[in-house]
């Protein structure tokens, strides 16, 4: 049986060794980064897509 002193010690060890939230997290960055640069092409696209439409509205007035 281990001892209450020692079990403490044994689950911050067992913690430390534990990566298997690391490629969740890793993942998650990855996505991050794509959706940021979505949200930017995005972003430029659609100020042109504006532009376009203001043009083509007065050319209607």
């Amino acid at each position: 049986m281990i001892s209450p002193s020692r079990m403490p010690l044994q689950i911050v060890r067992r913690f430390v060794a534990d990566e298997s939230g690391a490629t969740a997290i890793e993942y998650s960055m990855v996505l991050l980064l794509v959706v940021i640069g979505i949200i930017a092409i995005v972003d430029q696209i659609g100020g042109s897509l504006l532009g376009m439409f203001n043009a083509a509205l007065a050319g209607f007035t």
